[in-house]
């Protein structure tokens, strides 16, 4: 036989004649009509799915923005890495002067 009803407690197909039997409505059994529980699930699949979709693009900007902030740290990084090698070549040139014009003193 067909699969009319669908029994929400049991999470079964029934047969209109399980629902005579089996599944008679009380307290351990509803069966409904599937077409009326499907069209209840399929709106509920349908707002889930929206659901879904939008925490899906909201996780994608997030990411996008992450990317973009970590290029940025990289970046920063790099530029204030060239900073401090070019602040210690500066310092280093004029340790090195220093020391050549005291080396040239005690020379003389």
């Amino acid at each position: 036989q067909r699969m009319t009803f669908y029994c929400k407690p049991c999470t079964k197909l029934v047969c209109r004649d399980c629902t005579v039997a089996e599944h008679r409505p009380g307290p351990k059994h509803d069966p409904q009509e599937v077409s009326k529980v499907a069209q209840k699930y399929k709106e509920e699949l349908q707002t889930l799915a929206a659901k879904t979709k939008a925490a899906a693009d909201n996780m994608k900007k997030t990411d996008d923005t992450i990317s973009k902030e970590l290029n940025s740290i990289t970046t920063n990084c790099e530029q204030e890495m060239k900073k401090v090698e070019e602040h210690f070549a500066h310092l280093r040139a004029k340790l090195d002067k220093a020391k050549q014009e005291a080396t040239d003193k005690l020379q003389v």
